[in-house]
């Protein structure tokens, strides 16, 4: 530079190499023409900001120092080579390059340094030819691509940043909160905030699989970003639900335990804890029984007072005291989201809601008072005496499917059976036998009927007598006309008197419907005849079928010690089967020769072999013993006509609908007293 006394030439190249230093001056700002800066093999652990502002500088050799970070500016120089190997550099900020560099650089040098990741910087930088990134710890990209090149290079922190991006929006898109700086070098706490009830070892799991997406050999990971969150969210509530199940499994089982408890040792009363609710929580919104446990006695304990004989702990409290251990605490906020949150494959199974109890037993614990709300309908916790699980719902799905399989195809082999020669014998062999038996029935019928008609008439007249009597009592005349001592007596001879007349048209009711079924019967066509016939047919053997495979279904669930909630009203019915199976292996095991009884039902034993066709009618005049459920079901989906045989088309009013209503006699009768 020039002025009035000297004439300065401008400083173009500056080599400081081997010199011991550990900083460059603040002054090497003012050597603002200078292109060529060299301070290799120093000490320099840290650069100068003002470094950035030597805007013709070209080159730049910083080798064999301690510099651990390059100042941020560094892309406002117009550097064509930057020399920082064997340093201990850790990373190159994203923005490096810019915004001049990315133009103007042509070699770049910082091997052996201590950088585990590459970040997504060199895309279109065309004119960098010379790159050294070799020997340092490389996470990201593999070291195995370090010698492939710079397009490969490029092209790998490319994928690498668009797959942050889009990890990155699909957690946010989830509801995961994350933090995309802690995705690189190496993933570790990729997700933040709120993760459920994911466990720290499914959070070290995630960071595993997301390091390998991001960090690894891209080309050699399968799965997407969506796959990852995906699964991720698939976990999260997946522990969700088992930790809400568990919760209220274990609820379920002290409620079992304390109301299985009887006399002075039961601490909760029906006032508390009532057993009979009932809701439309089952398959097909079928009605499941329930617990019903009032807040205060789930929630708080209770001290001694004119209900609670002593000390009485929270439902709550007992169920956490059997709980497992986790590093999730147990809260009544945790219960009260898992009540309103936890459903399970049929949909809801607890609720809070207003229930009625038959008495109030809360006590305010600083005044002593009763509360004495009456009625007494207060907030409680119901829930579903048994909570299936998912696994639960499709075994019994399955059965219900081998049930539908085994009766269509049945039904099948017997039609083709009834087809055949045989088939066509044995079914005319039937009708016969029927009609016969039919014709016999509408005999004794008649004779029953008049029988009982008489029986009606001898009641009347009787209790006619009686009402005589009465009035001649009434009338104050002679005892010996009325034979009547008292009021309290006369009331009870037409009460008694009533009660016979109404039991004699009681059985004449029964007769005469027994005569009308017996006069349909035998006003059937022969086409009507033959379904009846076949129907009964595929009625007995749709049941042996249904019983062999319940047995088989039983079997296996005894052996693999799997509950069967839906044999029976709550499982009742597996529960007997596998105490009656318990009660037989222990007399067996008492008896030194025990002897082989064959305690088969007459009806699944089949034929006595004496004929050689392959069905029997054998056993089917009480069609009632091949009742079941699973065969109901069945036929009012796929065969509803085979609910109700073909005579009761000729027969009147609630009679018709037969085997369909669900109705015995003694409901009929009911009604039509009523």
């Amino acid at each position: 530079e020039t002025d009035s006394r000297h004439t300065y030439t401008p400083l173009l190249q500056l080599y400081v190499d081997i010199n011991r230093l550990d900083l460059l001056p603040e002054s090497v700002s003012s050597l603002r023409h200078l292109e060529i800066l060299s301070a290799c093999m120093n000490s320099i652990y840290e650069l100068p900001e003002c470094i950035t502002e030597l805007v013709h500088l070209t080159s730049l050799n910083l080798d064999a120092n301690e510099i651990h970070r390059l100042p941020i500016g560094m892309g406002n120089l117009h550097l064509k080579l930057l020399k920082v190997a064997h340093n201990r550099l850790e990373r190159l900020d994203e923005g490096f390059l810019a915004p001049n560099l990315r133009t103007t650089i042509e070699c770049l040098w910082v091997s052996n340094n201590n950088m585990q990741e590459l970040p997504a910087l060199f895309n279109g930088v065309e004119k960098l030819t010379d790159i050294h990134i070799d020997y340092n710890p490389m996470r990201s990209p593999p070291v195995e691509l370090l010698s492939e090149g710079m397009n490969v290079i490029i092209q790998y922190c490319r994928i690498r940043a668009e797959r942050v991006h889009e990890v990155k929006d699909l957690l946010d898109e989830y509801g995961f909160d994350s933090e995309p700086i802690n995705f690189s070098p190496e993933c570790r706490g990729a997700l933040t905030g709120e993760t459920g009830f994911l466990t720290p070892e499914d959070l070290v799991d995630f960071d595993a699989a997301l390091d390998t997406f991001i960090n690894g050999a891209y080309y050699k990971c399968p799965v997407s970003a969506a796959d990852l969150v995906d699964k991720v969210d698939a976990l999260k509530h997946e522990r969700e639900y088992v930790f809400y199940n568990m919760m209220l499994q274990e609820l379920l089982r002290i409620l079992e335990k304390e109301t299985g408890i009887s006399g002075k040792k039961k601490r909760f009363s029906g006032n508390v804890v009532r057993q009979n609710l009932k809701k439309e929580w089952g398959k097909d919104q079928d009605e499941v029984n329930c617990y019903a446990v009032t807040l205060d006695a789930l929630l708080r304990e209770t001290p001694k007072n004119q209900y609670v004989k002593k000390f009485r702990p929270s439902l709550f409290q007992l169920m956490v005291e059997e709980l497992p251990v986790t590093v999730f605490e147990y809260t009544p906020e945790l219960l009260k989201d898992a009540i309103n949150k936890f459903e399970g494959p049929y949909g809801h199974v607890a609720m809070i809601d207003k229930v009625k109890f038959d008495k109030d037993e809360y006590v305010d614990p600083e005044t002593g008072k009763e509360r004495r709300k009456f009625p007494c309908v207060v907030p409680a916790l119901v829930i579903a005496k048994v909570i299936y699980t998912a696994t639960e719902a499709r075994r019994r799905a399955e059965e219900d499917d081998m049930y539908w399989n085994a009766f269509q195809q049945t039904e099948d082999d017997i039609e083709d059976w009834c087809e055949s020669k045989v088939g066509r014998k044995r079914l005319q062999q039937e009708m016969k036998k029927r009609q016969k038996l039919v014709a016999k029935d509408v005999q004794t019928g008649e004779a029953t009927k008049r029988e009982k008609e008489t029986a009606v008439h001898g009641a009347e007249d009787t209790l006619e007598l009686i009402n005589q009597r009465k009035k001649d009592f009434d009338a104050g005349k002679p005892a010996h006309l009325h034979k009547i001592s008292s009021v309290t007596e006369a009331i009870d001879l037409i009460a008694s008197g009533e009660d016979k007349l109404s039991e004699a048209k009681r059985e004449l009711r029964i007769a005469d419907k027994a005569l009308k079924e017996s006069h349909a019967k035998l006003r059937m066509k022969k086409k009507d005849q033959v379904t009846c016939c076949t129907d009964d047919l595929k009625r007995k053997f749709c049941h042996k079928e249904w019983a062999r495979i319940l047995e088989e279904q039983r079997s296996l669930s005894d052996r693999r010690g799997w509950r069967r909630p839906w044999d029976g009203e709550d499982g009742e019915e597996f529960a007997t089967w596998l105490a009656v199976k318990a009660t037989k292996a222990r007399s067996h095991d008492e008896e030194e020769e025990p002897e082989e009884v064959d305690d088969t039902p007459d009806w699944l034993k089949g034929d006595d072999g004496e004929n050689d066709d392959e069905y029997s009618w054998e056993n089917t005049a009480n069609l009632e013993q091949y009742e079941s459920e699973a065969y109901t079901r069945y036929l009012t989906a796929e065969r509803p006509e085979g609910l109700a045989p073909p005579w009761k088309q000729h027969l009147g009013g609630d009679a018709a609908e037969g085997r369909g209503n669900g109705k015995g006699d003694s409901e009929e009768e009911e009604e039509e007293e009523d």
